[in-house]
């Protein structure tokens, strides 16, 4: 899979989702991301969205330094629309 597959995945409103707009903290909030990244991981699906909203920045940096040192995460990508971001596991 590569980024064509995740522009496909950009277009379906219907994948699994983590939203981590009500998680707290940041510590938090990557604390629930690795959780569910796990759990979508350990059930074979390959492709996710994960919300982190928009707001001062902060948590989307978090979220998108966290996606690059994961292992399980094979590819990430910034949605155009702001907010979220597509995740290949």
């Amino acid at each position: 899979m590569n980024d064509i597959t995740l522009f496909s995945a950009e277009l379906n409103e219907d994948l699994p989702q983590i939203d981590l707009h009500n998680a707290g903290i940041i510590p938090d909030a990557l604390e629930q991301l690795n959780k569910e990244l796990f759990l979508f991981y350990s059930d074979n699906i390959k492709l996710c969205r994960v919300i982190h909203g928009i707001g001062t920045g902060a948590l989307e940096r978090a979220v998108h330094e966290e996606l690059t040192k994961n292992p399980m995460v094979v590819h990430w990508k910034k949605e155009e629309r702001g907010g979220s971001c597509l995740v290949q596991l």
